[in-house]
This record gives C-alpha cells, structure tokens and sequence, in this order.
C-alpha cells in the first residue's frame, strides 16, 4: 500500500522513458482532434443571409454542394434525414467543420443556411 514512485517504476531509465513519452501522448491527443484541411473556399463572412446568397450563386454556376460543420461532433446542419437522397451525389466542403475552429457556432448557423437553401433550389429543379 505504500509503494513509492521508485517501486512503482523501478529505475530511473524507465522514469526517464516516460518523460519522452509525454510529448508524444500530446502530439497524438492535439493530432486526435485537428480539423481538417481548409480549401480555398472557405467563407469568411458567416452570416445566415451571406450563405444563402453563396447558395444561390453555387446553384446557379452549377457547383451546389453540401456543408459539415461541427466541433467534436461534425454533421451536415439543415438537412433532415428525408432530404439525404437529393443531397447524396453532392460534394461535401468540410472547411467550416473541426474542433480547433473558434467560431464553430457561426460556422453551424452558415452550414444550415447554406444546405437549407440548397435544398430548396433541389426540390424547385425537380418540381419543373
């Protein structure tokens, strides 16, 4: 019951080993949560009403496609389940997602308008 941190370790060499061990435990834990890379096209401007005209813009050149967003937790905002075919051929932009992103709740909120908008335009294309 009153092990010492010599007994519970042994020597110094080993001691020693796991101190070179902390950075790397570290690097993997800080590796374990990057976000992933940002294309050139990440918005800057998060407003709500800026992704539904960046919505209608990607519609109308022909280049819709689906944003995640998210921290630990990255899904795609404003498309419900019943919407996943329509958006299913759509290329997915993940520079809005990742968990080192510190405006992740605006990055969210432009996500949903963005894909919510997107949708739309979908469903009017079918509907002719």
């Amino acid at each position: 019951m009153g092990k010492d941190a010599h007994t519970l370790f042994g020597d110094s060499a080993v001691s020693m080993k796991l101190l070179y061990l902390l950075p790397l435990v570290g690097l993997l834990t800080l590796g374990a949560c990057s976000s992933p890379p940002k294309t050139a096209t990440a918005p800057t401007n998060l407003k709500p009403e800026a992704a539904r005209k960046r919505a209608q813009r990607d519609f109308a050149a022909g280049r819709p496609k689906v944003y995640s967003a998210g921290g630990y937790a990255i899904f795609e905002p404003g498309i419900t389940e019943r919407q996943r075919a329509l958006v299913a051929d759509l290329p997915r932009d993940g520079s809005l997602a990742g968990c080192t992103n510190p405006k992740v709740r605006y990055s969210i909120s432009f996500a949903t308008a963005y894909n919510q908008e997107i949708v739309s335009l979908l469903k009017g294309r079918h509907a002719h």
